[in-house]
């Protein structure tokens, strides 16, 4: 947990760079820490004595940060600083070094610095399942992006972790091994508890989770306030619940988190992943296909009707590639043409559906993590509702013109019609 990174380095005249976590080093200087309140008031004088220090820069030739590319995000080129947590303060509010540094000499105003310049380490308790978990990687990328120098570790259950290992924003993954029952549980907490975290969010809100968070070594720990079997009694944190309660969108009662710690509550989208996600090619008939998504998590989201759709899309759209995806295998029919339909479900790896989606022309989804996972990155989608409320668990944002949602008559996934599937498909490939 080094502050080298904001702190800077010593007086050339003590000839060495004191090594100081991150904590004492912004004890020492009075820098402003987000959810933690402000440590040490007014202007604190930067002495030559015990853990002191002077940024390296040559301040009083800084008139913007931004110009000598401090505060900007690295990769990012061109594009604006996240803006700093505003903290209540009679001190100046600017962004600006010089603004903060006055003329005497060695003295900083430290509760006009920006806070996001401190690399705080954040612990994200997220194990399952699919949806829900890329709902918490977009509140993880919108925190990375207004804390760029946080370092983000995740624990997530063996069949997600290779998904959330290629997502740009999480640093390390903590794989929870449910499968082996409590030595799976015992593993991961002892993996936890080898570092000690700035936060701890847990964002499932159950039992099972909130055992870690109650180990984890951590400042801060949060939970779900809407959580469940006792999760509360782990944590004294609770964001608030959207005005629309329990019944609000679950990405929304996620992104509830970020205020906690001074950040706007604001997902962030398209989902970001690494180069190389998805580790063997995928054919590349794929590339600008109508990708399907026959199946679901739970039997009862699942509409019955894939087969059929797939038949009248072939005979009537002689343009159109088809392809079949999930993780569940689904028998095709056999006289479909292969120079027109690929069936790749039960054959891809959960990583491999970035790629996927990533070149599809447009996906028809159930209520999945498919679903979710197309939306977070930005891809044009179908989605078919039947028992479960497209206010809560839909492609987000429900108002996006490329989320078009089919809810079925009366939640009924049986009365909903091939046609009506097939024209929307058609209105929007037109």
């Amino acid at each position: 947990m080094a502050a080298e990174a904001f702190l800077g380095k010593s007086r050339a005249d003590q000839g060495e760079e004191p090594e100081l976590d991150r904590a004492a080093a912004a004890h020492a200087c009075g820098f402003q820490v987000p959810g933690a309140g402000l440590i040490g008031e007014g202007m604190m004088e930067v002495r030559e004595q015990g853990a002191a220090f002077l940024f390296q820069a040559e301040v009083n030739e800084v008139a913007d940060p931004a110009a000598e590319g401090i505060g900007q995000r690295a990769g990012q080129d061109g594009k604006e600083a996240p803006k700093a947590v505003e903290e209540k303060s009679d001190h100046p509010t600017s962004n600006s070094i010089s603004s903060v540094w006055p003329k005497e000499k060695n003295r900083v105003d430290a509760a006009a610095l920006p806070a996001l310049f401190i690399g705080l380490d954040i612990l994200i308790i997220k194990p399952s399942s699919l949806g829900d978990i890329i709902h918490g990687l977009q509140v993880a990328q919108s925190l990375k992006a207004q804390l760029p120098w946080a370092r983000i570790t995740w624990v997530a259950r063996e069949i997600f972790a290779p998904l959330v290992e290629e997502c740009a924003c999480v640093d390390e993954v903590i794989v929870f091994h449910r499968k082996k029952g409590l030595r799976g549980l015992r593993q991961t907490i002892r993996a936890i508890k080898q570092r000690e975290y700035d936060w701890v969010l847990d964002m499932q809100g159950l039992a099972r989770s909130a055992y870690m968070t109650w180990h984890a070594r951590a400042q801060h720990k949060a939970g779900r306030r809407d959580g469940r079997e006792g999760a509360q009694l782990a944590y004294a944190l609770q964001p608030q619940l959207p005005p629309a309660g329990k019944q609000a969108h679950a990405l929304e009662i996620l992104t509830a988190f970020l205020p906690l710690m001074n950040l706007q509550p604001e997902p962030s989208r398209p989902l970001v992943f690494r180069e190389e996600v998805g580790g063997e090619p995928l054919p590349e008939f794929i590339r600008g296909a109508l990708v399907l998504f026959p199946g679901s998590r739970r039997a009862e989201k699942e509409w019955p009707r894939f087969r059929e759709l797939t038949s009248e899309l072939l005979a009537t759209m002689p343009e159109v590639k088809i392809v079949w995806a999930g993780d569940q295998p689904v028998e095709a029919a056999k006289h479909w043409s292969k120079e027109r339909f690929l069936n790749l479900t039960g054959k891809t790896s959960l990583p491999q559906l970035v790629p996927l989606i990533r070149e599809a022309r447009l996906c028809v989804c159930n209520d999945s993590g498919p679903m979710h996972l197309a939306a977070a990155m930005g891809t044009e989608l179908v989605a078919i509702f039947g028992p479960t409320p497209p206010t809560r668990f839909g492609p987000w944002p429900l108002s996006d013109p490329r989320h078009h949602v089919l809810p079925a008559p009366n939640g009924n996934l049986g009365a909903l019609e091939v046609d009506s599937v097939a024209e929307v498909i058609r209105g929007v490939l037109a």
